[in-house]
């Protein structure tokens, strides 16, 4: 009966520890379990959900690490979702963009060149020359075409001293003034001045007689210093001629009313010069007829 009851008693406390065993294994488990489940979902690219641990040991800090990392991972997914959306906007419009760039360069090159187009007509229209020359006192290639016809030659690439024809002592003159110019050593407004004024081509009353009046301007760059000069040549020559004539019919006019004034002596002056010239008759064939009628007068 004693051995009995030992057996009994043994197997009711086997029992129990059973049943505590069971509760307690199931309760670790059950957290584990979820937490495998969890991180095989979130693997599968399931962020949903939350793991959801009633314990208050490390089995609940971990659960809710994994919540933590799930929550971050589902903002990082979403933020580089919303970027190739914003990618693929911009992608698309970088496509129509490209499908339209050689309309819109077309276009532009198109706006440029009437542009262009229409300030060189423009200054062509212009009577005046106008050539550029730089610190080498070469010309550049921006001229206009009454250039051509006032210097007879093209400006581009030539010496401003060969397209002037400027003789030695005025281009040793140009040469030192264009030192000085580029050299910024003095504002340009005063040291334009001291630069040649004008070009004359023969003698006035010649048929190739022209008169050229030089100007000039700076072009500076962003530092304030002197890059090149713009000529601007005036074709003064019908001006000039008027001068001359008027010059020549005033004197005239003088003369005439000098004439008027002192008719007793111009009529003296008529028959001296009458009996000069019978006198040198006779001397026809002397060679020295210019010193004869210089003594008679």
């Amino acid at each position: 009966n004693i051995i009995y009851k030992n057996i009994s008693f043994t197997v009711i406390i086997l029992g129990v520890f059973l049943i505590l065993s069971l509760f307690f294994s199931k309760k670790l488990t059950t957290p584990i379990l979820k937490l495998i489940d969890k991180t095989r979902e979130i693997a599968d690219g399931n962020l949903e959900g939350k793991i959801e641990v009633s314990t208050n040991d490390e089995l609940k800090i971990l659960g809710s690490s994994v919540n933590i990392m799930s929550d971050k991972i589902k903002k990082l997914l979403d933020d580089k979702q919303a970027m190739i959306k914003e990618l693929e906007i911009a992608n698309a419009k970088l496509d129509e963009y490209n499908k339209n760039l050689e309309s819109i360069v077309a276009e532009r090159t198109k706006e440029l060149r009437e542009a262009n187009n229409f300030i060189t007509a423009m200054i062509n229209s212009l009577d005046q020359g106008l050539f550029v020359f730089d610190k080498t006192k070469k010309c550049l290639d921006i001229f206009t075409k009454a250039c051509e016809s006032m210097f007879k030659k093209i400006p581009k690439g030539l010496e401003v001293i060969n397209l002037l024809g400027l003789g030695k002592k005025e281009s040793e003159g140009f040469d030192k003034w264009s030192n000085v110019i580029f050299s910024n050593m003095m504002p340009f407004e005063a040291a334009k001045a001291l630069g040649p004024k004008n070009v004359v081509t023969s003698e006035y009353g010649e048929d190739d007689f022209q008169y050229i009046n030089l100007d000039y301007y700076p072009m500076k760059n962003d530092e304030d210093q002197l890059e090149n000069v713009v000529v601007v040549a005036t074709d003064k020559t019908t001006e000039v001629e008027a001068e001359e004539r008027f010059k020549e019919k005033d004197a005239y006019v003088s003369m005439i009313l000098n004439i008027m004034k002192n008719k007793k002596s111009f009529y003296d002056f008529l028959d001296e010069m009458e009996e000069m010239l019978v006198n040198l008759s006779d001397f026809s064939r002397h060679e020295d007829l210019e010193n004869l009628s210089l003594i008679h007068i």
